[in-house]
């Protein structure tokens, strides 16, 4: 309940002034909290809001809403996550690169979507990129969002904004089951078995560099992932696999092959033993490999330039060409939905259906005689 109350004081020269004063009570909190008014009026419309603020729950301290958005998410909003070390690490170089810049020393409660859309805007004519304007986008979102919960704003400014990027989306590319061996005899022998690890079975570079000795069962013929290696800024990080979900992934025969002699000659026989390593037995850093192993090797094959992340596309491809279900290809790569997979890659399991097709024209001569 908001009440107005009359508040009088004697000026110097001996009148009397007049100011109105608002107070009332936030839920949970015993301390009153003021605002004082020159008009009576004023006053009482401001009371009026207060009562159906509080009446419907959209009440919001105004006090909350006065805190800047640095010190926002530097005293409420971080400290709340528990994030992967490749996040903080992308997280830190949006805020520090586009967020902050823009609305660090605003208050919360100040920022509207039309302050938002202008950003998005002046980020276009910046020529910044698709996934850099919709990463910079989720982020302040996500901010605002738990703003929002926790009574700080009213409202997301940023709720049915759209960062209004025209991107052509390119089909992923992929190479021949062929090409990954011949990639393979140019690299040296101790990483034969990672490369074709990579294009077969569609693991992540962080998940294969990852994979230690207790990790892969020959017998069974499946590679388990319950961690990746992920190096960020040079450190290497012992993290969780990308979806926080450990999954198993099957090996064909001939791998299971390559594997066994790879982890008699060049793996220790200690369960935790990285599987893949660097001459020094060390963990292979990503640009060390790219530079030194992956692009002479590629270069020496004849292929046009490929990037490690295009083998996880081709054993996709692979796949799909030896008949795998979407279902099943979602399983193997570890995707969190199958709605990943089939955005993707589903233009490659179309030929199942051309195949479906066939059988229909089957059953349907079967139903003639």
């Amino acid at each position: 309940m908001a009440s107005v109350q009359a508040v009088h004081y004697e000026r110097q020269d001996g009148s009397i002034s007049t100011t109105w004063r608002v107070r009332w009570r936030e839920p949970g909190n015993p301390k009153l909290i003021t605002k004082s008014f020159k008009r009576n009026t004023a006053a009482t419309k401001h009371a009026r809001q207060i009562e159906r603020l509080l009446a419907t729950g959209e009440y919001i301290n105004p006090r909350n809403n006065r805190t800047t958005l640095t010190h926002y998410i530097t005293d409420t909003w971080w400290p709340t996550k528990s994030l992967k070390p490749k996040t903080v690490d992308s997280y830190r170089g949006i805020l520090k690169l586009e967020i902050i810049p823009r609305f660090g020393d605003t208050p919360i409660g100040d920022i509207s979507g039309a302050d938002i859309e202008t950003w998005l805007g002046d980020m276009t004519r910046d020529h910044k990129s698709g996934s850099r304007i919709r990463q910079s986008k989720t982020l302040l979102h996500q901010i605002l969002g738990h703003a929002a919960r926790h009574r700080h704003i009213r409202y997301n400014p940023a709720d049915g904004i759209r960062a209004s990027v025209t991107t052509i989306k390119k089909l992923p590319r992929f190479i021949t089951a062929n090409e990954i061996d011949i990639i393979a005899a140019h690299v040296p022998a101790r990483y034969r078995a990672l490369v074709q690890t990579l294009g077969y079975c569609g693991l992540r570079w962080a998940e294969v560099v990852g994979l230690q000795r207790r990790d892969i069962n020959l017998l069974k013929r499946r590679l388990h992932i319950r961690r990746t290696l992920s190096e960020v800024n040079g450190t290497f990080h012992d993290v969780p696999p990308k979806t926080w979900a450990e999954r198993d992934v099957v090996l064909p025969g001939f791998l299971v092959e390559t594997l066994r002699v790879h982890l008699n000659e060049h793996v220790s026989a200690e369960p935790e033993a990285l599987v893949f390593t660097q001459p020094d037995g060390g963990p292979i850093r990503n640009s060390n490999f790219r530079r030194r192993v992956w692009r002479p090797a590629v270069e020496a094959a004849a292929i046009e330039p490929l990037t490690m992340h295009e083998m996880r596309h081709t054993a996709a491809s692979i796949m799909a060409e030896a008949g795998w279900s979407l279902q099943a290809a979602k399983e193997q790569l570890g995707h969190s939905s199958i709605l990943i997979t089939a955005d993707v890659y589903s233009h490659l399991f179309d030929t199942s259906r051309e195949e479906l097709a066939d059988r229909l024209d089957e059953v349907h001569r079967a139903a003639q005689t």
